[in-house]
Order: structure tokens, then C-alpha cells, then sequence
């Protein structure tokens, strides 16, 4: 089950129509949940001075892919994704990290990954 707080999730009514709008960290997880693609979630501790949202695929202590959410990540102030892991070559020929990046940006990289190499994880 997925627990989701206040700030997480955006609501609009109009004529007598409710939307959920998901921020691009619960988009992700959303998909990930609905394709059955594991992964962990490792939000920072309450005492971090960073209000940072983590999750690791395929799991914590062997992934290849590290998606964070919060302050000081790239793209964070437009709502988007950086990842560590799953680079292109000429992605990380510029850096180790990626930003910028949207739930479905990030989602197709992981599905790929997975739908080669389910059988090994």
C-alpha cells in the first residue's frame, strides 16, 4: 500500500470532478508499483538538515539506480528527478548524477533495465 502525505499530492475539483495530481517522486513509484519493478524507498533521516526523497532500484544495498527528490537535487526546483546510475555514456562523459529529469524519463530507464536483467536481480 502506498502512503501518501498532504504535500505530496495535489487535488482539483471542477464540476464535481476530483483530480490527484502526483508530484514526479510519486509518479515514479506509482508506475514502478503498477509494472511490479522492485525497488526500495530510503527517504533521509528526520534529523537530516536536507528534506530529500531517495529510492534505490532494484533494493538499497545492491542498486543501480539512486532517484532522489528534494532540495539541493538537480531539477528540483522545477518539480523533476535527478538520477545516479542508468547514464548513458555520453551522460556520464559530464557527470556521475543526471537531473532534470520527469517520472517518465526516469521510468523508461528503469523498465528497460529490469526487462533485461529481471532474472538476475
Amino acid at each position: 500500500m502506498i502512503k501518501f502525505e498532504q504535500s505530496d499530492v495535489k487535488v482539483v475539483k471542477s464540476n464535481e470532478k476530483v483530480d490527484i495530481k502526483l508530484d514526479e517522486f510519486h509518479k515514479l513509484i506509482f508506475m514502478l508499483n503498477k509494472e511490479g519493478i522492485p525497488y526500495e524507498k530510503a527517504d533521509e533521516p528526520d534529523d537530516s538538515s536536507m528534506d530529500m526523497k531517495r529510492i534505490h532500484y532494484p533494493q538499497d544495498n545492491k542498486f543501480v539506480c539512486s532517484v532522489i527528490f528534494g532540495h539541493g537535487s538537480y531539477g528540483y526546483e522545477d518539480g523533476l528527478l535527478e538520477i545516479m546510475g542508468l547514464l548513458t555514456d555520453e551522460e556520464y562523459k559530464i557527470d556521475s548524477v543526471l537531473g532534470g529529469l520527469t517520472a517518465e524519463d526516469v521510468f523508461k530507464r528503469i523498465k528497460k533495465h529490469y526487462e533485461e536483467n529481471k532474472n538476475d536481480l
